[in-house]
């Protein structure tokens, strides 16, 4: 796959980051769950393992807080909020 496609998290040199440890700052996301329903979740890291991404999320599916490797295909980006006021 080449470096050059981009995805709504953006390219590889942007998951990376450019202190090149794989942490970036981190970002809401929601998570598709077991049943297909998104759930909010904190991204936190990116791996990249064999062929595929990987996302190190915490999310609270049925109030109880998980931290977990989730494939690429089953994050989404959350919408940015701005602060009301």
């Amino acid at each position: 796959m080449s470096s050059r496609i981009r995805s709504t998290f953006g390219s590889i040199g942007e998951r990376l980051g450019s202190s090149g440890s794989g942490v970036a700052s981190a970002r809401h996301v929601f998570v598709r769950d077991d049943l297909g329903v998104w759930q909010p979740g904190l991204l936190l890291e990116w791996r990249h393992v064999g062929s595929a991404w990987w996302g190190r999320v915490v999310w609270v599916p049925e109030s109880l807080a998980i931290e977990e490797l989730v494939r690429a295909d089953r994050l989404k980006q959350a919408p940015a909020v701005t602060p009301a006021g």
